[in-house]
């Protein structure tokens, strides 16, 4: 970035990143503007939510508790969050994030630690899938990138109101999701589509071990939901 600048100075862009104060929802929204330029494509356009955690020894980080980490596949002090991310025939990049605060940290026992993390004041408990959806609807409201489908893994794909809540914003979904697979909003499961076994064939070139059918359990379609107001699901 430096070297792109007339007299850029490597160190003071370096303090400018790193130190100064930023106003990231604005750094957020140019960003999002320059996505849609060079990689939004209304027709192959996906919005991946998934998430993202940072392993912690101490106590200081704001959000940091025991909890799950997929970074280390297991419960451990960390930090948690949701990310989301753009992708198209164009590219990929991440667009928006959310720091995750676990409901503890908004007890009495925490009001020390929220004061000196610099948590503002007023900030309620939220899921992580209310967060995930606070960024789909955002950028769907606004418009900053043309996407008709969302995705992500189990997490979100076994939650039934977020699933509800996307279809009714005009969106398909696509989700990773446990082998039970999970329910719509009527709150019956919806079952997993058995596809017919293949037989495992052996042709020149071809390891006969790629031709085994993949597990059904580990995808799930939500199915295609309108468009246009007043058109049926």
């Amino acid at each position: 970035m430096a070297d792109a600048l007339a007299g850029g100075n490597v160190q003071a862009m370096q303090q400018f990143i790193g130190v100064s104060a930023w106003d990231d929802d604005a750094v957020l929204r140019r960003h999002q503007q320059l996505v849609a330029e060079t990689l939004g494509d209304p027709e192959t356009g996906v919005l991946i939510v998934d998430g993202c955690d940072f392993p912690k020894q101490g106590a200081h980080s704001v959000g940091v508790a025991p909890q799950w980490c997929g970074a280390l596949g297991k419960v451990a002090n960390c930090q948690a969050s949701v990310l989301a991310c753009y992708a198209s025939a164009r590219g990929y990049t991440l667009v928006d994030r959310r720091l995750y605060l676990p409901e503890e940290w908004f007890t009495a026992a925490y009001a020390a630690r929220r004061d000196a993390c610099g948590v503002p004041g007023g900030t309620t408990f939220q899921t992580r899938t209310a967060l995930a959806w606070a960024m789909i609807t955002g950028l769907r409201e606004r418009g900053a990138l043309p996407f008709w489908w969302v995705t992500g893994d189990e997490h979100f794909g076994n939650t039934p109101a977020l699933l509800d809540q996307i279809a009714d914003a005009g969106c398909r979904t696509s989700w990773k999701c446990p082998t039970t697979c999970g329910s719509g909003g009527s709150g019956r499961p919806w079952p997993c589509p058995r596809r017919p076994a293949r037989k495992a064939t052996r042709s020149r070139g071809c390891d006969s071990r790629r031709a085994r059918p993949t597990r059904c359990g580990s995808m799930h379609w939500r199915p295609p939901c309108r468009r246009t107001p007043g058109s049926q699901r």
